[in-house]
């Protein structure tokens, strides 16, 4: 597999998470839709539901044409935005590409803000994305706590 980026092959060496691969050149990170799902699994909940990555984004900021997936290799990567963050979305595989800097952006964003406080700023990043669409606010609820949820889960990388 090649970074999306600068095409140099990603390397893995993460034994607790096997689809997680670095970029030695550029820092980014790609993480195998198992590898987010292992990671965003809501535990607790009735068939512990894994989450819908591509519905948690607070945006998508469209194709980037020049970016190939590493996984599929023949699709290119959509531009997300998760909270405070944007990522690199394969909507083939679903896989997700972190830039250098982005995961330590999400946990440091998620401990800056723990608990009751944490889901009030997701809320808010969520009140616009979610009025256009017209979404009652139970589908809300349900997407702030699957975006903490992704926040928490990247917490564990």
């Amino acid at each position: 597999m090649q970074c999306p980026h600068c095409r140099v092959s990603l390397t893995t060496y993460d034994e607790a998470h096997p689809g997680k691969y670095d970029c030695p050149r550029c820092q980014g990170m790609w993480l195998s839709a198992e590898t987010v799902l292992s990671l965003v699994t809501r535990r607790g909940e009735p068939g512990e539901t894994a989450l819908e990555l591509s519905r948690l984004a607070t945006g998508n900021k469209g194709r980037i044409p020049d970016l190939r997936c590493p996984q599929c290799d023949e699709e290119t990567l959509d531009r997300h935005v998760y909270g405070i963050v944007e990522a690199e979305f394969c909507t083939g595989c679903e896989g997700l590409f972190l830039d250098d800097g982005e995961l330590t952006a999400m946990k440091n964003e998620r401990r800056r803000a723990r608990g009751q406080r944490w889901r009030m700023i997701l809320a808010d990043l969520l009140e616009g994305r979610d009025s256009s669409r017209g979404a009652d606010p139970q589908s809300q609820s349900e997407l702030v706590r699957g975006l903490s949820a992704f926040y928490d889960g990247m917490e564990r990388l």
